[in-house]
């Protein structure tokens, strides 16, 4: 599958050159913004209009409640499935938007620390010294054991758990840089003066509106 992700900060013109190419390649937006999600954040947000999105589709915007919880597990769960849904329609998804590891979440092989009953291991180790815990991290998983110091205990706790919950190294895990599509980013940026004029004038339409 092939994807195109714009990112670059705020005020830039992500959202202009997004729709410019969905017109181009026949594409389908999707937000990579975590606060656009909410329909009541509007001003600070920066969120498309109606009007601006000029026919072009979009996804993940407006569709969730303030009081909604949002994570980026859920953002690479959504991102993922509006992917395969515009490219079943032969069409183009491209990402606009969105933090670093938001994206490195949705396109590689990026798995999460959920589910996993951290309360019993915890007491399991609760008389292991911090040295000691390092100790039996060393022995099933020397890679993460040299990125965890033996004093960031929730850490090396949390290593342990999750080997032998799943037999597998956590470090082999969280290390995967595996692409799951064929993607191209494209990065914009311009001169800083520039750029904060953009934004103050951005921030005054908002507000004014």
């Amino acid at each position: 599958m092939k994807v195109i992700v714009i990112v670059g900060p705020t005020g830039i013109g992500k959202t202009d050159l997004s729709i410019k190419i969905a017109k181009e390649l026949n594409g389908e937006i999707i937000s990579g913004d975590s606060v656009q999600v909410y329909k009541e954040m509007n001003i600070g947000s920066a969120k498309i209009t109606e009007e601006e999105m000029k026919g072009v589709k979009h996804h993940l915007i407006d569709f969730l409640e303030i009081g909604d919880e949002y994570s980026v597990a859920r953002f690479q769960k959504e991102v993922r499935q509006k992917i395969q849904e515009i490219t079943e329609k032969g069409k183009t998804p491209i990402i606009c938007g969105g933090t670093g590891f938001y994206i490195k979440a949705a396109l590689t092989k990026y798995e999460f620390e959920e589910n996993l009953g951290r309360d019993d291991f915890i007491i399991k180790y609760e008389k292991f010294t911090n040295e000691e815990l390092h100790n039996q991290l060393k022995k099933v998983d020397i890679s993460s054991a040299e990125i965890f110091h033996f004093n960031n205990r929730v850490r090396v706790i949390r290593a342990l758990e999750y080997f032998e919950k799943s037999g597998k190294m956590i470090s082999e895990r969280k290390s995967s840089d595996i692409s799951l599509y064929d993607y191209a980013i494209i990065g914009l940026t311009m001169n800083r003066d520039s750029l904060y004029e953009r934004i103050n004038k951005s921030v005054d339409l908002m507000i004014s509106t």
